[in-house]
C-alpha cells in the first residue's frame, strides 16, 4: 500500500529576522486518508497534543484562500490562540495559512506526498 508523507515547513519574519523550519514524517496510510485527517480542522485536537480546539474550523470541502479560522496552542505551559488566513490550497496535496502575532508574520505549509521509496 502506498503511504503518505506529512511534510511541513513554517517561516516567520520579525523585521529583524527570519526563521525557516521544516519536518516531515512517514504515515503507514494512503495519502487520500492522511489527507481526510489533515483537512479536517475540527478535529485536531485529538491527534496534536498541542492544539486544543479550533474554531471556524474548515472540512475537506470547505478550504478556501482567504478563509479566517483559528486554533489555540499549548506553548510554554500557556494556551495562546492564533487567528490565521487561508493562503493556498491544493485539493488532496496542500494546506497553507498566514498569520500575524506579536508582530510576528508566519507562514505554516503542510503538505501531502506519495513517499517516493514505495
Amino acid at each position: 500500500m502506498p503511504t503518505g508523507l506529512i511534510a511541513e515547513s513554517f517561516y516567520f519574519e520579525t523585521g529583524i529576522f527570519e526563521f525557516h523550519m521544516s519536518s516531515s514524517v512517514l504515515v503507514d496510510a494512503p495519502a487520500k486518508r492522511v489527507w481526510r485527517v489533515i483537512s479536517d480542522a475540527a478535529r485536531w485536537s485529538e491527534w496534536a497534543d498541542v492544539c486544543t480546539r479550533v474554531w471556524d474550523s474548515l472540512d475537506e470541502q470547505t478550504w478556501k484562500p482567504g478563509h479566517k479560522f483559528g486554533f489555540m496552542l499549548k506553548m510554554a505551559g500557556k494556551s495562546v490562540p492564533f487567528s490565521v488566513t487561508v493562503s493556498r490550497i491544493k485539493t488532496g496535496k496542500l494546506i497553507e495559512w498566514k498569520s500575524t502575532k506579536f508582530t510576528i508574520t508566519a507562514v505554516r505549509t503542510i503538505s501531502i506526498e506519495l513517499d517516493n521509496d514505495q
